[in-house]
């Protein structure tokens, strides 16, 4: 202040110490622009002696790049940290969590399992449908046998043994596929799978006719019947036999079906559940990706500080000029002549306009309203 302006400190303005004049004084002859269309400022200052205008202009790039480094270094580094690690732990917790539900549940993929249970609810209804009609015709064809059995004697002892024991033949054939069947399903699945058990239940129920008959026939196939009768009661047995098989399939693809659209639902329950998950990891890797680029932001412009480099650099150190920018001689000296010139002409005209006497005759006869009836000339 005092090389800048040594009068403001030697007397200063009333109400302001020489320190605010001085501020006031130079914001009054600092000049900042910046240049179109470009990123450029232009620092100029207007002071008495050049040296020290451009002494001070330096002054104020030096001290503009120090305030940059101060505004764009590291008060919030520390913070971008702590938040990095809170979304890192976090980013770790959702991952855990949707680790323990693929465990827990044992799925890996929501979308296929989804289309394998809806393959199966489909074959297992189609089955179903199948398997209903077969009862029904079952049914009808057993009714109708036993009405046959009322009207045909069975006192006649034309019977043979082995068409006795022909049914027992033909559910041993059905026992022995469903054997086959379950050998098949063992090699795909474990013994505690349903369809396993559902097998097993149906080979029980078979052994269970066998043995049954077996025990029945023993007492029957020697006392003799009718023909038409025996093969009547043969065709019915049979019928009976394939109508309880029928009709434990029903039962157990019903049961199935039913299974199917529990998983289902439960699965949509899943599938829930496993979205909010997704949506939590979502937002915590997005939070931890854009906590970890402003931290590596951060630490660069850390290293950018430390090596005192900044984003502004000065195209051109404020030189001492050789001439002075005002006063401008031949510019005053022009305008001095054309204000002149013009304030000349300006008066001539207010002094003839506002003038008193009368300079020729016809103001005269204008002003006075008398004709003039002679003139004089004016001699010095």
């Amino acid at each position: 202040m005092d090389d800048l302006y040594p009068s403001l400190a030697i007397n200063p303005p009333r109400m302001l110490t020489p320190l605010e004049a001085a501020i006031h004084e130079f914001e009054e002859n600092l000049s900042v622009e910046g240049i179109k269309k470009s990123n450029v400022i232009q620092i100029s200052l207007k002071h008495k002696d050049p040296r020290l205008a451009a002494k001070a202009v330096n002054l104020l790039v030096d001290l503009l790049k120090e305030k940059h480094l101060q505004v764009y270094s590291d008060p919030k580094s520390s913070f971008l940290e702590q938040q990095l690690s809170q979304y890192d732990e976090k980013l770790r917790e959702s991952q855990d969590k949707l680790e323990a539900f693929k465990q827990k549940y044992r799925v890996f993929s929501l979308g296929e399992q989804r289309t394998l249970l809806l393959g199966q609810r489909s074959n297992l209804d189609i089955a179903l449908k199948s398997t209903e009609n077969q009862v029904k015709e079952l049914q009808r064809k057993t009714a109708s046998l036993k009405s046959q059995m009322v009207k045909v004697p069975e006192d006649t002892h034309l019977d043979t043994e082995t068409e006795r024991y022909k049914i027992i033949d033909d559910a041993k054939a059905s026992l022995l596929a469903l054997q086959l069947e379950e050998q098949k399903l063992l090699e795909k699945y474990k013994p505690d799978n349903r369809l396993v058990l559902n097998v097993r239940r149906e080979i029980q129920l078979v052994e269970d006719f066998i043995g049954k008959q077996e025990q029945e026939l023993r007492g029957k196939v020697r006392t003799g019947k009718n023909v038409v009768y025996q093969g009547t009661e043969t065709e019915l047995i049979k019928a009976q036999a394939d109508l309880s098989a029928q009709e434990a399939k029903a039962s157990s693809l019903r049961g199935q079906y039913a299974q199917i659209d529990r998983e289902i639902q439960t699965l949509d329950l899943r599938e829930n559940e496993l979205e909010n998950i997704n949506r939590e990891l979502g937002a915590n890797e997005n939070n931890y990706k854009t906590y970890l680029e402003k931290v590596e932001e951060a630490r660069i412009s850390d290293d950018l500080n430390r090596l005192k480099m900044t984003n502004i650099s000065v195209i051109q150190v404020a030189p001492v000029p050789a001439k002075p920018v005002k006063p401008k001689k031949l510019l005053n000296i022009l305008l001095g002549i054309i204000l002149g010139a013009v304030s000349g002409l300006g008066l001539a005209f207010l002094s003839e306009y506002t003038g008193q006497g009368l300079s020729t005759p016809e103001s005269a006869e204008r002003l006075l309203g008398l004709p003039v009836l002679g003139t004089v000339p004016f001699k010095d």
